[in-house]
């Protein structure tokens, strides 16, 4: 992910590239393509293609970053009023930016899981819980509390396998282009509740159990003030 001072959409004198709009089809072969906005119309589902390209203006400073480069992403400022996805993908390896913080590992399957369960009702409810809450309908979490964001470790022996199996019999391209609803909209979202399920069955939830447990954290996530701006009601 672009360190801080990393560049700036306008072109500012400050920061290693200035940063261009990506229009047509052509400018997704330039280098130093960025998801650089987070806007909800951009990312109404996990697969997304990059926003924007950067040209050099820092070579220094740029050469450092390119290292950086990655296609898993995660949200810096939520907003469960109008986005949908918590992660996004993307279809090849770009910079991150100020909104998404570019995350990286050596195994795709661990990749997948993360990405199922951090846009499940599982990882909303965790990232929530952890971020900051001060604005109605938004979490916020600064860059080093992110690093310390706890996940299920899906690297684990057991459930690596359960992810492995998982990963083997989803449709992965079908999934991640799911069209979603807003997040405050999880419990109406027939596409979320796919990620639900998933989510726990990489978890090892019982069967028998998930539905009800889904369910309940749902009716009780989207109740709070912090996730839809409304008063709490009890329905």
């Amino acid at each position: 992910m672009p360190e801080k001072g990393g560049g700036t959409k306008e072109g500012s004198p400050q920061g290693a590239f200035k940063w261009h709009s990506i229009i047509e089809s052509k400018d997704l072969t330039k280098s130093n393509l960025s998801l650089w906005h987070a806007k909800a119309e951009h990312c109404s589902q996990i697969m997304v293609d990059p926003t924007h390209f950067g040209t050099e203006h820092n070579p220094k400073i740029a050469t450092k970053i390119q290292q950086e480069v990655t296609d898993l992403f995660i949200q810096r400022n939520m907003r469960w009023t109008s986005q949908m996805a918590l992660t996004a993908r993307t279809p090849t390896q770009v910079l991150g930016s100020s909104s998404w913080l570019g995350l990286s590992h050596d195994d795709e399957i661990v990749k997948f899981a993360f990405t199922v369960w951090s846009n499940s009702i599982f990882g909303f409810l965790t990232y929530w819980h952890q971020g900051q809450r001060q604005n109605e309908g938004r979490s916020r979490m600064q860059v080093g509390d992110l690093c310390r964001f706890i996940v299920p470790d899906f690297a684990e022996y057991t459930m690596l396998e359960r992810a492995r199996l998982v990963h083997h019999k989803a449709n992965i391209e079908e999934l991640f282009r799911l069209p979603l609803e807003e997040a405050k909209f999880c419990r109406t979202d027939n596409n979320r509740q796919k990620f639900n399920q998933l989510a726990a069955q990489l978890l090892g939830i019982p069967k028998n159990e998930r539905d009800s447990l889904i369910a309940d954290m749902q009716r009780d996530w989207t109740a709070e003030t912090s996730v839809t701006g409304k008063k709490r009601t009890d329905s």
